[in-house]
């Protein structure tokens, strides 16, 4: 069977110019939403916990994880547009819009394609899409144009018979994610269809700043009760911080307040791995306090086929021989087959740099007391746009010394 492979790259790093179709900004605008674009924005953090869960279940508990669902859910929204009948069923049930116009889920990924780079001048922000397809192989003119028009994706045809196909695609990523990711394709072969990749790129300033003269090392307890020795960055001024369900969280704004990481710890001394990340995506926190915060530097990368989280999410039909994209080729089955992402972070005293990479393979089949907040054992985090309150990557830090 011929091979259709889509890839999405994201990430927390420098803004950089991706294709044509990138957004570049100008001037600062916010984002206009209406009740369709929230929806969809909903859908998407219910997707984001509901994958994240998976993956962190399945891993092992020491490991660092870091995912960016919502790149997985605009590549996969992309390729919802080429299939058909029970096939784009399971993938608009499982990515949270079923039943919705494919039109209006298109029209509300392309505002926040567009918009989201252009909410912030001091966090560098750009999202990009772009396909590769095999110029032996017809794709169907209204995919093409729904992946033009909504996701910015303009085609590029290119010999999939040449070895240096693969090393072409793979240098978009790398320049995406500055050189973050060096590459997502292992291989091309002369039977694959096309390859479709996303790109977000962000680079994010603490709005105040850890000194770094007051970093030092300190134990950092795993979950498995052993210890590292890790650079421990502290910082004491007024954050938003909230408890619920037995876990603390702080949030810490980037430069103007646009973008936001969250982190969120148990309050017992004992690591629990089921706290409801829903529940905490809910909350407000508003209420600020001064608190000395007291963070371990990170920098690590992960990378996992999802194939399995996704099946078990409901979306198994689309990795099967019997899986519908006929709106994608016409005159051959096609089906999913591997979806992986790999993702990379660091986390210090000025801000945050991170990157990952989704790729989806289808196959054609004091004064008063100032309290502390220590971040020494495992703790989640996510990174998020504050007026949409969308979230662009997740992660589990297990071990703030592994490199990965």
């Amino acid at each position: 069977m011929k091979n259709i492979i889509i890839a999405a790259v994201c990430g927390t790093i420098l803004l950089t110019a991706c294709d044509e179709k990138a957004i570049n900004i100008i001037q600062e605008k916010e984002l206009e939403l209406n009740q369709n674009d929230r929806a969809l924005i909903t859908a998407m953090n219910q997707f984001t916990v509901k994958l994240f869960d998976e993956v962190k279940n399945a891993e092992d508990e020491n490991k660092n994880l870091l995912l960016s669902p919502y790149s997985a859910h605009v590549a996969l929204s992309l390729i919802a547009n080429g299939a058909e009948g029970d096939t784009q069923q399971a993938m608009t049930q499982t990515l949270g819009y079923a039943g919705w116009p494919m039109q209006d889920v298109n029209a509300s990924q392309q505002k926040l394609i567009e918009g989201l780079p252009l909410v912030s001048l001091k966090n560098e922000l750009s999202i990009a899409n772009s396909m590769w397809i095999n110029d032996g192989f017809q794709i169907v003119p209204d995919f093409l144009n729904t992946s033009d028009e909504y996701y910015l994706a303009r085609a590029s045809a290119i010999p999939f018979v040449n070895p240096q196909a693969a090393q072409t695609i793979n240098s978009w990523v790398k320049e995406q994610t500055k050189g973050k990711i060096e590459d997502i394709i292992e291989e091309v072969n002369a039977d694959d269809l096309l390859y479709v990749l996303n790109a977000i790129y962000f680079k994010g300033v603490w709005a105040d700043k850890f000194n770094a003269e007051l970093t030092k090392a300190e134990d950092f307890v795993k979950a498995d009760g052993s210890l590292v020795r890790a650079d421990f960055m502290r910082n004491t001024t007024d954050y938003k911080v909230f408890s619920v369900q037995g876990v603390d969280a702080v949030e810490i704004p980037y430069a103007d307040d646009k973008f936001s990481m969250v982190l969120v710890r148990n309050n017992a001394d004992e690591w629990n791995n089921d706290i409801d990340l829903r529940s905490i995506m809910e909350q407000s926190a508003n209420n600020k306090r001064k608190i000395e915060l007291i963070l371990p530097k990170f920098t690590f990368s992960f990378e996992r086929v999802l194939n399995n989280d996704l099946t078990n999410l409901g979306m198994g039909l689309v990795f099967d021989d019997g899986a519908d994209f006929s709106k994608i080729i016409a005159d051959k089955p096609a089906k999913i087959s591997i979806v992986k992402q790999k993702a990379f972070i660091e986390v210090n005293e000025e801000g945050t740099e991170a990157a990952a990479v989704t790729s989806v393979g289808m196959q054609v089949t004091s004064a008063p007391i100032i309290p502390t907040m220590k971040f020494d054992r495992p703790f989640l985090f996510f990174i998020k746009e504050n007026s949409s309150g969308l979230i662009l990557f997740i992660g589990l830090v297990n071990d703030p010394t592994e490199q990965g």
